[in-house]
């Protein structure tokens, strides 16, 4: 009725209703949002390893983001990092690499079955995640496209540390030059030969040390499980 009194709850409860239904449709976008999610980092954790199968895209790709197997390769030699499936990964993935990923298959109409991820090795057993991980997905056998990059960017002093150990070649010559700097550094009063021997004597030094660096630095990283950048880029064992 017109004069009817007025029930407040009733009032409240029926402003209530339009914001519980937009409360309601945010929730359900963002249940789906989550599904979405999870269902893309199920992926992520199960991606299969020697993907052979092609993705086929829609559009062109951005060039300077695609990249040959050879050029990663290259890349881990000199700066010591792993490509290895993402499934091997074991930090945690940051929102910006999923959107990423999302906005490459909604754009390319396609669904990524192969991902892969450059990063240090230590990332691949749950230990420093402050490093820079790139992830990429698989275009073909042999070419990749960065989907996302994050995390701080490496020291320039990496490849430098880490030449010796790229390959048994930079390895010899690294010790071959830490021999000649230790051969050269020994004071002429210390070596007790005349002047004119000296050279061949720092000479002889040089051989030995560079044997003697060679072998030792061999033995400790056998017993520390260190391997090579060119036989160890792509591998998903630690001792490898």
């Amino acid at each position: 009725m017109l004069f009817d009194t007025l029930n407040i709850a009733k009032e409240l409860s029926l402003k209530q209703e339009p914001e519980e239904k937009i409360l309601q449709e945010i929730q359900t976008l963002l249940t789906a949002g989550e599904t979405k999610d999870s269902m893309l980092l199920k992926r992520l954790n199960e991606s299969p390893e020697n993907y052979k199968k092609p993705l086929l895209l829609k559009d062109k790709l951005s060039i300077n983001k695609v990249y040959s197997e050879e050029s990663i390769k290259q890349i881990c030699i000199k700066y010591r990092l792993r490509f290895l499936d993402s499934k091997h990964f074991k930090a945690e993935y940051p929102y910006e690499a999923l959107h990423q990923i999302k906005e490459f298959e909604q754009t390319h109409q396609v669904k990524i079955q192969h991902f892969k991820i450059i990063a240090p090795y230590d990332m691949f057993q749950l230990t420093d995640v402050n490093e820079d991980p790139l992830l990429f997905a698989q275009l073909s056998d042999n070419n990749f496209y960065l989907l996302h990059k994050w995390g701080h960017d490496l020291k320039w002093h990496r490849g430098i540390l880490n030449f010796p150990l790229q390959s048994i070649y930079t390895f010899f010559l690294s010790s071959i030059l830490l021999a000649a700097l230790v051969a050269i550094s020994f004071p002429f009063d210390w070596l007790n030969v005349t002047r004119e021997s000296q050279y061949v004597f720092r000479f002889w030094l040089t051989t030995h040390f560079t044997i003697a660096f060679f072998f030792f630095f061999l033995f400790l990283g056998s017993m520390t499980n260190a391997s090579f950048s060119d036989s160890a880029w792509n591998s998903k064992y630690y001792n490898q």
